[in-house]
């Protein structure tokens, strides 16, 4: 009898112990069924379908949102780079000036010209000094020679010399801001005679007499002509004599002959 119960507790013993390994391998089992969905990162498990991850609005903790004074100040220091780039811009498409003593010069055959400019004339370092001799064939020759008569009403003209004189930029025009002095040695000297005029015909279509000038002379005949000027365009050099009562009755019947001799020094 005593054995009977003995069994009998032995067995108890034993479905106590399988039951406990039982629940021991069902709760391994499940572990080992959800440890990979455990482990997934968020990369993998956005690429896996089915499985759906919750995105954060959060920045990093490295990176802190901004505020918004920390916003206003980057706008205004963006500004202020703007108008930084946009003076440096502007300042480096103005052209260099001439800052010192320069001379230009242009000649041919026919003549030479030269430009004397300093800073005062706020000129560009590449301007170059452009000449053209109005020639008598030229269409502008007689306009401008109409306008040599007309401003030296009453005189004899003997030799008028043409130049369209100006100076330019970049294929453009430019006028000096302050006088400049420029000299003109024409290869072909002009006789002197009673007068000799340096005339100025603006693009306006004004006149204008250069009465300073200084006149080279030798040997009774002009070598060349300086002058100061901060306009450029049509340039005359004329030549002329004054009608004299002694010329007009020259060889009268029975008269004598006369001469008379000119030696004239323009200053």
């Amino acid at each position: 009898m005593r054995n009977f119960f003995r069994r009998k507790d032995l067995i108890k013993n034993h479905k106590k112990l399988a039951t406990f390994l039982a629940v021991i391998g069902a709760l391994v089992t499940a572990y080992l069924l959800i440890l990979p969905a455990i482990t997934l990162d968020n990369e993998t498990a956005l690429q896996d379908p089915g499985i759906e991850v919750e995105q954060s609005s959060q920045l990093p903790p490295s990176l802190p949102a901004p505020q918004d004074n920390q916003l206003g100040s980057a706008t205004e220091s963006s500004s202020v780079d703007t108008s930084n780039s946009g003076a440096t811009q502007a300042a480096s498409d103005e052209p260099d000036l001439i800052t010192q003593a320069t001379t230009l010069i242009s000649q041919n055959q026919d003549y030479t010209i030269k430009a004397d400019v300093d800073e005062k004339a706020q000129l560009p370092k590449n301007t170059t000094l452009t000449v053209k001799k109005i020639k008598n064939d030229d269409a502008a020759y007689q306009a401008n020679y109409e306008k040599v008569q007309n401003s030296l009403v009453g005189k004899n003209i003997e030799i008028v010399l043409l130049y369209d004189i100006s100076f330019e930029s970049n294929g453009q025009k430019v006028e000096p801001k302050a006088d400049v002095k420029v000299t003109i040695t024409p290869k072909e000297t002009m006789d002197a005679k009673d007068n000799f005029d340096v005339l100025h015909f603006p693009d306006d279509g004004s006149q204008e007499n250069i009465s300073q000038k200084d006149v080279k002379e030798i040997d009774h005949k002009i070598t060349s002509v300086s002058f100061d000027n901060s306009q450029f365009s049509a340039y005359a050099l004329v030549t002329s004599s004054n009608p004299s009562e002694s010329k007009a009755n020259l060889n009268k019947v029975g008269g004598p002959r006369s001469t008379t001799t000119h030696n004239v020094t323009f200053k």
